[in-house]
């Protein structure tokens, strides 16, 4: 039973992230309000969310609480992958980050995806990149 749940888990997490350059970094440890917005945000956008591990460091209570968020926000499109956390050296949450071919930007705090990409256009390095 675990396996099934590890595999539907990956199956759901893993669509549509590796096409987008954008995501958005959560955790459960967020305001349960916070983290539907955030999610509903990210998924209007077709943005993929990241968290960094599992809900109570349990596979079984970490698949409840996504096949929740999928009830209430069904195109969201969530990754459990804590190397991202690292690679994009994100200490808080939430986090946008917009990634290029050579550098990320990261834009820390409770803001819209909207707002994130007005401050990657006019603070980011990703956007020189494509000057």
């Amino acid at each position: 039973m675990r396996r099934l749940i590890m595999i539907i888990l990956v199956a759901w997490c893993q669509f549509g992230y590796a096409s987008s350059q954008a995501h958005l970094f959560i955790s459960f440890s967020m305001p349960q309000q916070l983290l539907e917005e955030a999610i509903h945000d990210a998924a209007n956008h077709h943005v993929p969310v990241v968290l960094n591990g599992l809900y109570q460091d349990s596979m079984r209570e970490t698949a409840i609480k996504l096949f929740e968020l999928a009830k209430k926000i069904p195109n969201a499109s969530i990754q459990i992958d804590p190397t991202a956390f690292e690679r994009f050296k994100i200490n808080q949450v939430p986090a946008w980050v917009v990634e290029g071919k050579r550098s990320f930007d990261v834009v820390f705090g409770n803001i819209t995806y909207d707002h994130a990409q007005d401050e990657f256009s006019r603070h980011g390095d990703v956007v020189k990149e494509h000057s």
